[in-house]
């Protein structure tokens, strides 16, 4: 059985906001380019989409994953890539960064542990980059989306009770029959302050914290802040 995040690979092509998505990409390069970094590891890589941005960069550069299926999309761009928890990586990196919501699906009673498992696998003076959703873009992503795209066809409906928004997905899908396929799952994403974010890191042994407000969708408010975390 597929979990959730191999089903939602499938919807990742359809996602409406590609130019957003770029210009967060723009951001974090342009903060791992003024580290001079040399190596990077990109937690929650998915397809290899800002994975190939680094490495194009002349960072020796991998990706890590839950989700089988999207790291099967990043190694068929020839991206270096493997489906393990951060907590399984071996290995040192002068940068990490988990673009695009990652921390926004942990818990925040998970958020210390996740943080010392980043920490264990940064050089010295190595930086953590990630963004998290504030609450206003919590607050503005709540409603209904229906896309469609080829052979496919997906509703996603999104709730958020002011600590946690839920996005139900169904997607219908065309095979060869001309009958289709439906599939229905659920992702949850957890709100946390800025305060709460920094508690977490200063647990977890990292020292210099910046913050970066953004309105990554145009709103009259920042819906993200960027995060660098220094050892």
């Amino acid at each position: 059985m597929r979990n959730e995040l191999d089903l939602y690979a499938l919807f990742e092509p359809m996602i409406p906001f590609k130019k957003e998505i770029a210009a967060l990409h723009d951001l974090f390069e342009a903060k791992i380019l003024a580290l001079n970094a040399k190596s990077a590891l990109d937690i929650g890589c998915g397809c290899g989409s800002f994975l190939a941005r680094l490495t194009a960069a002349g960072a020796a550069a991998k990706g890590i994953d839950l989700s089988g299926a999207m790291v099967a999309k990043a190694k068929s761009r020839g991206l270096n890539a493997e489906q393990i928890d951060l907590k399984e990586e071996s290995g040192f990196y002068d940068a990490l960064t988990a673009v695009f919501d990652v921390v926004n699906y942990l818990k925040e009673g998970d958020l210390a542990g996740f943080f010392r498992a980043a920490r264990d696998r940064l050089n010295p003076n190595g930086s953590f980059i990630f963004d998290i959703n504030s609450l206003y873009g919590f607050e503005s992503a709540a409603g209904d989306l229906v896309l469609e795209e080829g052979d496919r066809f997906a509703a996603v409906r999104a709730d958020f009770d002011g600590k946690a928004l839920i996005s139900r997905f169904t997607l219908f899908e065309r095979a060869e029959s001309s009958e289709y396929s439906r599939l229905d799952w659920r992702i949850t994403q957890y709100f946390h302050t800025q305060n709460a974010i920094k508690r977490a890191l200063k647990s977890a042994g990292f020292g210099a914290i910046e913050t970066e407000n953004i309105a990554l969708y145009g709103g009259a408010k920042a819906d993200k802040t960027l995060f660098a975390a220094k050892v």
